[in-house]
């Protein structure tokens, strides 16, 4: 079958990759959330340091103490915890509407937003992108408040604690990217499905190749060619892999 598209081999990829580029910009505001964040919580380990008693670096605390310290911490981390969900939330909702509306739009799909909404708001492996944007944050949480309870019985010592927290946000913004990225991925995906469906495509073929990020096992996929019923999704979302229509098949202007 001959169909006839009003883009180049290059175009599509440069277009796909313009996606990720885009994504990554909008995410800077969740990161400058988390640099505020972490900023604070570290300003207030060094207020601690000044006002209380410590022997080698290490907390020596009356239980009074330690129960006003735990829970001025516990409040801090449940506010920031409560302001990076609600922006990452934002953020990446903003990002998958826009990806499926750009794919539709680069393909010449008409779309309603009905189509715009249902993909968007379509599960991945049985969760919305929601509940994992929530229960990441709740691990991190979770983890900063255990490390702030061993900190102030004097398990750890402050160097530690201020390490565990710079390493727990430098994972949280790595969670953030895969999370946003695996999402694009999928509405990309979903957004050229419906596509070529439409235009009567019965097989595409996988381009693994978008940068020197994809990993051997997705490589060996590329230029493989799909019934459009068993094409793949995101193998790995971090490698950006995603399917077209069959290069042997087009007419292009």
């Amino acid at each position: 079958m001959e169909t006839k598209v009003n883009f180049t081999q290059q175009e599509e990829i440069e277009f796909i990759r313009g996606l990720y580029t885009k994504c990554n910009e909008d995410l800077d505001k969740v990161f400058m959330l988390h640099k505020e964040n972490k900023d604070k919580l570290l300003q207030e380990l060094a207020l601690i340091l000044l006002l209380y008693k410590i022997n080698n670096n290490v907390m020596n605390l009356s239980y009074s103490e330690k129960s006003e310290i735990k829970e001025k911490f516990e409040k801090l981390i449940v506010k920031f915890t409560g302001r990076q969900v609600k922006l990452t939330d934002s953020v990446i909702t903003s990002i998958l509407i826009l990806t499926v509306k750009n794919t539709f739009k680069f393909y010449g799909y008409k779309y309603t937003l009905e189509e715009v909404k249902d993909i968007v708001n379509r599960k991945y492996k049985g969760k919305f992108y929601n509940e994992r944007i929530i229960r990441n944050e709740n691990k991190v949480a979770a983890y900063l408040n255990d490390k702030v309870q061993r900190f102030i019985n004097g398990n750890i010592d402050v160097n530690t604690i201020k390490d565990n927290i710079e390493k727990t946000y430098k994972q949280n913004k790595d969670n953030v990217i895969t999370l946003a990225e695996t999402e694009l991925s999928r509405s990309e995906n979903l957004a050229f499905l419906l596509f070529a469906k439409s235009i009567g495509i019965v097989e595409i073929i996988r381009n693994e190749v978008l940068d020197s990020r994809t990993c051997d096992e997705c490589e060996s996929i590329h230029n493989e060619v799909f019934n459009i019923e068993d094409a793949p999704d995101e193998i790995h979302p971090c490698c950006r892999g995603f399917n077209t229509i069959l290069y042997s098949d087009r007419v292009e202007d």
